[in-house]
Order: C-alpha cells, then sequence, then structure tokens
C-alpha cells in the first residue's frame, strides 16, 4: 500500500508519523512545497522580529531517520491530481501513484491585488522563505504599515516593532481581531496596545500603494497617505486547491469531508487548513485553520487511510494571542448571530481583565473570551459545547473558576 500525503504542514507530518507507526509495511510519500523540514510557521513573526533564533522554528530534523517507510519530497508542489489512475503530478514533471492520498496543502495568504501591489517591500506572511525577505528588508527606525488586523497581522505588527520600527496597522472593519472578540474586547486589548506604542487606523482600506522602484507610501480610501517603507497584507488566507480542477473532489470554502476525513472521492482524504469540517459548536461546516486541529484531522485521517476506522467529531475554533502582556484568549461563538443566544460578560478597565460567556437557549457552553487574567481558562475551553451550571458562570466571570475549583464541584456531584 501506498499513501501520498501532499503538503509539509502540521496535518501532513502528523499523518506521516501516524501512517509509518500504524502501517510499517506500507510506504509513505510526503510532498512539501517547501524546501525545509517541518517548521512552526506560527513562530515566523517571532524570528522577523530577533525574539527567537532560526533554529527555533525547526521542529523536526528529518522525519525519515524514525520512519524509514516515509520518503519526503522537498521543494515541489503538486501541480495536478488524476483520481481514475490514482497518480499526481509535481511540478518538476515527476508523476507519483497512490493507492491512498491525502490533500494537506494548507493555505495561501491571500495577495494585494491593487496598484503598486507588486512594488518592492510589499510583503505577505506565511511561509519562512516570507520571513526572511521581511527579515532582510526591514531596518529599525523605518515605518512599516500592516493591512489587516487579525491575528497575522497584528504578530507581525509585533515582530517588526520588537526589531525597531514603526508601526502603523490599517484594519478594514471596526475593530482589530473581529474574527475572534467582539467590540467591547477589541476596544480594550486595542487601547492596550495603543498605550504601547502601537498606531491602528480602523475603518479604512488601501486604495494604493505607490513608490519609485520600491514602497514609498501607501494610499488609503479616505483619502490620506502614510509615508512608509514596508508593507505587509495580512488580509487573512485561502485554502489551496486550485491543483484540484477537474478531480471532481467537492469544495466549498476548503475540501468537503465526511467524519473520517474522506472526501467524496473513495480513497482521498483531506486535513488541515485545506479542509471543511463540521464545527461541532456552530453545527455546519467551516474551516477552522488552527495547529491543533490540523494534527488532530492529520492523525484521524491516517487512521482511516490505514483501514483503522476512527471517528472525528469535528472541531472547535479557538485562538490566543498575547501582546505587551496582556494574553486574550476566546473559543467557540464569541459573536453569536442572534438573540437566541445569552451572553453573559465582565469588563474591569483599570485591571484591564475581559471574561465573556456565550450560552445557547438550552444553558450549553458555546463560546468564551478572557481577556487579561485568564485563570482557568483552560479547564472552561475543555467544558465548551456542554451545558454550563450557573456557578461555574459566576465563578468564571468573577475569576475564581479554576482546576481546584472544578475538580471540588465534580466531588460535589455537580458534573
Amino acid at each position: 500500500m501506498h499513501h501520498l500525503i501532499v503538503g509539509g504542514g502540521p496535518a501532513g507530518y502528523t499523518a506521516a508519523f501516524t501512517l509509518a507507526k500504524l502501517s510499517p509495511e506500507d510506504h509513505v510519500t510526503l510532498v512539501s512545497g517547501e524546501p525545509h523540514p517541518y517548521y512552526s510557521r506560527v513562530l515566523t513573526s517571532y524570528y522577523i522580529g530577533d525574539l527567537i533564533s532560526r533554529d527555533y522554528l525547526f521542529l523536526q530534523e528529518n522525519l525519515e531517520i524514525g520512519c524509514p517507510n516515509v520518503r519526503l519530497e522537498m521543494g515541489c508542489r503538486m501541480q495536478s491530481i488524476d483520481v481514475v489512475n490514482r497518480q499526481g503530478k509535481l511540478d518538476n514533471g515527476r508523476l507519483v501513484t497512490y493507492d491512498r492520498l491525502l490533500i494537506a496543502t494548507g493555505a495561501l495568504p491571500k495577495q494585494p491585488v491593487l496598484d503598486g501591489g507588486t512594488l518592492p517591500g510589499v510583503f505577505v506572511l506565511r511561509s519562512l522563505e516570507d520571513a526572511e525577505r521581511i527579515r532582510d528588508w526591514a531596518g529599525p527606525g523605518e515605518t512599516a504599515v500592516i493591512v489587516g488586523g487579525g491575528l497575522v497581522g497584528l504578530k507581525t505588527a509585533e515582530g517588526l516593532k520588537s526589531k525597531g520600527l514603526k508601526v502603523k496597522v490599517v484594519v478594514s472593519s471596526r475593530r482589530i481581531l473581529s474574527q475572534i472578540l467582539d467590540q467591547e474586547g477589541a476596544d480594550m486589548f486595542q487601547h492596550h496596545l495603543e498605550d504601547n506604542g502601537y498606531q491602528f487606523l480602523l475603518g479604512r482600506d488601501v486604495q494604493s500603494i505607490e513608490g519609485n522602484d520600491r514602497v514609498e507610501r501607501i494610499i488609503l480610501n479616505s483619502g490620506e497617505k502614510l509615508a512608509c517603507s514596508l508593507v505587509i497584507y495580512a488580509k487573512g488566507v485561502a485554502p489551496e486547491t486550485g491543483f484540484l480542477k477537474g478531480t471532481g473532489i467537492k469544495t466549498n470554502r476548503g475540501i468537503l469531508v465526511d467524519d473520517r476525513l474522506q472526501t467524496n472521492v473513495s480513497g482521498v482524504f483531506a486535513a488541515g487548513d485545506v479542509a471543511e469540517t463540521y464545527d461541532r459548536l456552530w453545527k455546519a461546516y467551516r474551516v477552522n485553520a488552527l495547529w491543533g486541529n490540523a494534527m488532530e484531522q492529520g492523525k484521524a485521517a491516517a487512521f482511516n487511510m490505514a483501514g483503522k476506522e476512527l471517528f472525528y467529531p469535528g472541531s472547535i475554533s479557538i485562538n490566543s494571542i498575547k501582546m505587551a502582556d496582556l494574553g486574550v484568549i476566546s473559543g467557540g461563538i464569541v459573536n453569536p448571530p442572534d438573540s437566541s443566544f445569552s451572553v453573559e460578560k465582565v469588563r474591569n478597565e483599570k485591571e484591564k481583565t475581559f471574561r465573556k460567556l456565550v450560552l445557547d437557549k438550552d444553558g450549553t457552553l458555546v463560546g468564551m473570551v478572557a481577556i487579561g487574567f485568564t485563570k482557568g481558562t483552560g479547564v472552561l475551553l475543555s467544558l465548551l459545547g456542554r451545558h454550563l451550571k450557573p456557578a461555574r458562570r459566576k465563578a468564571f466571570l468573577q475569576g475564581s473558576f479554576d482546576y481546584g475549583f472544578f475538580y471540588k464541584s465534580i466531588c460535589r456531584g455537580e458534573i
């Protein structure tokens, strides 16, 4: 049996490790578009800011050392898939046959489609190569503009600020971190960052980028002009599915999979940021592009590829960020879509703390946010999707909910 894995991120590598152990008699080929071994994308902003060394990025020196039945194909991308003859064509022209296929290609950053978007000094941040190009370009004392107020944009801003640059963040919406915070929580976090030297321009977008042979300024749709020598375009990502054209594999926002991570084409699986899985809290199919989800999906897909059935119950969106010594953790549905949900929250501006619970009509915990004092957050995240009793809600909002409180409530029979 030959398993072909396309993608060298957490889903792909986890699947390769798992298959190597589950089926040592099978052969596994992992194709990665990057020339580097397995590394952490989420740490690249720290590398940009000289907060960690390059070596610290790498998570596995050589997969083949401990897994002799795994072969790595580095620095080449999948160009097309023939699902009838079960083979893939690489961009170097080589054909790779398979019995089982896992698509774990992740996502690609959205590129700036505007005048001046290809000028030297305009970057996206997704890969180690992106980070190295930004490091080489950025110099202390210069001004950088970050376009996008999500997790990647803010962490890149942090890295550049640590490197000595002046940072301005342009956000098209009316709040930063709009996917993981509500307006109240976003305002608190933004004000804290502004107190620590970050500048935000909300409700604006980039209209064009100008310069002679390199970036010199950006023009906003408000008419404002911002002088800068560096632009980071961080307006989100899209699942990498272009090479699937003509395969018949069903996609929506990502590749649609069932509860075994298999697509509508027999023998073809998908996992990680490219896969659209069932969200256990939204009760709908969504792309929850998170490192932990990708690893869980890679493992589940590997079990099913090896013929050892493993049910994947679905994913949950959980995010965290810490900047200027203030932490944020959010999970599930933080911005409920209608009045059938109830919201309980407490804000303390002086202590810079904010806690929020979102419950459905049955009292099931479907979302939470904690800013600042995050005691008990890990325990509470484990309760997402379960009924949350009033005493536990009160304890979390008051800041007294932790493992000890939870354990004592279990001992009292309050499951």
